[in-house]
């Protein structure tokens, strides 16, 4: 990326990395910073932070989830909300750093500063890992010797230095992948790296683009969220691909509405963008707005459309919950243009062939996906049914053995494989289906398509000079029929209810 020379020849397993908006300022704690300058020095940096634990304490501020905080817990938990300590914050990962020193500074009013990237080398015995007994120490413990106070700027005489993350961590610091190091009011980095200040909106933009490094992604918390809203912070609208992004967000949760809006957004500031247009389709589709999804299709499609199937495929879709089963069809064959084997190209085109009773093509539609996916039970049982209405009543029987193969349970293949043996006078076994589909229904609460497989039950024992128990069939049918969006069926079960009882079939009538 080019964004820092010196990224490369840094390991950020052996560095940590912190990022500062000038490049004046060294790698010091904030509570050093804190007396004036002429007034500094490590007995009163020491004294800083004991004083805001004590207070902390004393103010009952020193309790969290139900357990008293250590005092670096304590320390931690008020830098967060802007307190100065001895604790400094560093980052494992270059590029955050890199995004903060390209930050404006807050204490220059027009900030013409420049930044820098401070890297340390991060390896033993230079920084003692906090484990969870020094945890239990006062803060003295890290701060043992106080150094020449003559000196400009007095150190310990101890120069062993501390590396902590918290046990419990907030999303911030999960976020920044932040560590604090701290046992000195301040310290030398190994390298570092001036950033320009005339570069530093073209590197926050590459972060973006490139890393997806942003204020919102460093700050996930609701003082970071609060921030980015502040009467400080100039409003600039968001781009079109920010737009897009929400838009993304909100469909997958499910808030369609709220996404082609975005979506409205997006395409105000880009009108060329194919696949925003592909996308708000998916959201008018998800809403049953077929016509409005079809405009943006066939937009897109316009725009980019050659090599972009799932543009043909989406608008077939749309087209066939329209029932305009030829449009549909001819862009299922475009899908098929530009990728022959797929699978459910060809079985939705199979099912709008179908639906214009192209039968035979539909087959061959079905045979295509079959092959590709054997074990997709709808496919069989809608080829069965092709074949079916071809009268191929054998080869009909065979896809729906197949499909119960698969899946022994598919009340479906029951009843549709006992309509094919009906058809060939196999009245026996075609109860055993109709037997079969019904036992699968669920027990306290009959399907009300149940009316059919008890019609067709009635039909076949009929047949088979059963008359008693094909009227309790038509019976427990006729309730059942008015359930059904299908006027004429209850007609039918009641004429042939009353043709049977008038012919003294009715076990009532003798």
């Amino acid at each position: 990326m080019g964004l820092w020379n010196g990224y490369n020849n840094l390991n950020s397993g052996s560095y940590l990395f912190r990022g500062v908006p000038n490049a004046a300022y060294r790698i010091e704690a904030s509570a050093f910073r804190r007396p004036k300058e002429t007034d500094r020095d490590f007995e009163k940096f020491l004294q800083i932070n004991r004083v805001l634990i004590s207070d902390a304490r004393l103010q009952g501020y020193d309790e969290k989830d139900g357990r008293k905080l250590k005092d670096l817990e304590i320390l931690a938990e008020f830098q967060h909300f802007g307190a100065a300590t001895c604790l400094i914050d560093f980052t494992y990962n270059a590029l955050v750093a890199l995004w903060f020193a390209c930050q404006l500074d807050s204490k220059i009013s027009q900030d013409p500063s420049n930044g820098k990237v401070y890297a340390v080398q991060n390896e033993p015995p230079r920084f003692k890992e906090v484990t969870s007994a020094l945890l239990e120490e006062d803060i003295d413990y890290f701060f043992q010797n106080i150094g020449d106070e003559r000196a400009q700027f007095p150190q310990p005489q101890s120069k062993q230095l501390y590396q902590w993350q918290p046990r419990q961590q907030n999303r911030r610091i999960i976020a920044q992948q932040s560590i604090f190091l701290f046992g000195d009011s301040h310290f030398d980095a190994d390298a570092e790296c001036v950033i320009l200040e005339s570069s530093k909106q073209g590197i926050l933009t590459a972060l973006e683009q490139g890393f997806g490094i942003t204020e919102s992604i460093l700050f996930p918390d609701f003082d970071g969220f609060a921030r980015l809203r502040s009467e400080s912070r100039i409003y600039t609208e968001l781009s079109a691909f920010e737009y897009k992004q929400r838009a993304i967000r909100e469909y997958l949760r499910g808030e369609h509405g709220l996404a082609i809006a975005y979506y409205d957004e997006a395409i105000r500031l880009d009108p060329g963008d194919a696949h925003t247009y592909y996308h708000r389709g998916l959201a008018y589709n998800s809403q049953k707005q077929y016509e409005l999804a079809i405009a943006d299709y066939d937009k897109a499609i316009n725009l980019k459309g050659e090599d972009h199937a799932e543009f043909y495929y989406e608008r077939g879709n749309a087209n066939f919950s329209l029932k305009r089963y030829p449009s549909a069809i001819r862009d299922y064959s475009e899908v098929l243009r530009i990728f022959p084997n797929d699978k459910n190209s060809h079985y939705r085109r199979g099912l709008a062939k179908a639906s214009l009773n192209q039968y035979e093509t539909a087959i061959a539609d079905y045979d295509e996906a079959i092959r590709m996916f054997p074990r997709h039970i709808e496919l069989y049982r809608w080829r069965g049914f092709a074949k079916y209405e071809l009268k191929q009543y054998e080869a009909a029987i065979a896809d729906y053995d197949e499909v119960i193969r698969i899946y022994s349970h598919d009340r479906k293949s029951y009843y549709q494989r006992g309509l094919a043996k009906y058809k060939l006078k196999q009245y026996a076994a075609a109860i055993s289906d109709y037997d079969k589909a019904i036992s699968l229904s669920h027990p306290l609460d009959m399907d009300p398509d149940d009316a059919y497989v008890y019609y067709q039950r009635a039909l076949a024992k009929k047949e088979l000079g059963c008359f008693e128990e094909a009227i309790t069939d038509l019976q427990t049918a006729l309730p059942l029929s008015f359930r059904v969006d299908d006027s004429l069926l209850a007609v039918i079960i009641n004429d042939l209810l009353r043709e049977m009882r008038n012919n003294g079939s009715d076990p009532e009538n003798e």
